[in-house]
């Protein structure tokens, strides 16, 4: 299916409806204990592209597939894509907007669309995180997983690895509630998986690097309701570091013997 990505992160602000603080259905993987995520009415205007200052910013797109894991398991490729916005603020808050349409593979002219800003504030094991977002009605059920996986993907994406001789898992707390990542090596990848409690929400994909950070992600995949993970692929794929050097041999610039 063709890739349709809403490309408006840079002015959510603006965008956004009431129906960002309308009351949240619960889906089937939830608990009735489970409040709405962080949902605030507004945020300040740091989003607006006039309003850039600051440290960094870095903008990557994602096609998206899917995988139902129910008695038959079923998978779907190129549903959709996401546009993901990762800043961090003048007053050392971070940020991440996402904004994106997918299809559904089986019941055709259903898409499911949604636009979030995720502000937090991150002091070590620590996050305090704020968010308004708009879904559309097909995709309300999946508004609180993509919100509380968000800010993770910020922080795997610009943290370093833990030391080798350290513990492979950290620990953290957002908004109360106790959250880890769990770090492990891999043949291609880097791979961390997060954990609220015992469950398991998502497992990100790092291409090997530098351990210090920012880091590139191959994909990452996201546990969502009704048995369905949701996978986000990097579009175009990251650069491996056997392949910039391929390039370096193989190019214009290529190193004389």
């Amino acid at each position: 299916m063709a890739w349709v990505a809403v490309a408006t992160c840079l002015a959510l602000t603006g965008t956004f409806s009431s129906a960002g603080s309308q009351p949240h259905r619960q889906g089937p993987g939830y608990s009735a204990r489970r409040p709405p995520l962080i949902e605030t009415p507004s945020l300040p205007e740091v989003l607006q592209p006039a309003a850039r200052q600051g440290g960094y910013h870095v903008q990557e797109q994602y096609l998206v597939n899917a995988q139902f894991r129910g008695g038959v398991t079923k998978s779907f490729d190129n549903l959709g894509g996401v546009d993901v916005d990762y800043r961090e603020l003048p007053d050392r808050s971070y940020v991440v907007a996402l904004a994106g349409t997918i299809h559904d593979p089986e019941e055709e002219g259903r898409s499911y669309r949604f636009k979030a800003a995720i502000e937090f504030d991150w002091l070590g094991s620590t996050i305090s995180a704020r968010a308004r977002s708009e879904f559309s009605a097909d995709a309300e059920e999946y508004r609180d997983r993509i919100l509380e996986v968000a800010p993770f993907v910020h922080i795997v994406k610009h943290s370093a690895f833990p030391p080798p001789d350290g513990p492979r898992e950290l620990s953290y707390r957002m908004n109360g509630r106790p959250y880890s990542l769990r770090y492990s090596g891999g043949e291609r990848h880097v791979e961390v998986t997060l954990y609220e409690d015992l469950r398991t929400l998502a497992k990100f994909f790092v291409v090997p690097g530098s351990s210090a950070g920012p880091h590139e992600f191959e994909k990452y995949r996201i546990n969502t309701v009704n048995q369905t993970v949701l996978s986000f692929v990097r579009n175009p794929p990251p650069l491996r570091e056997e392949d910039r050097m391929k390039r370096l041999e193989e190019g214009p610039f290529r190193r004389r013997r």
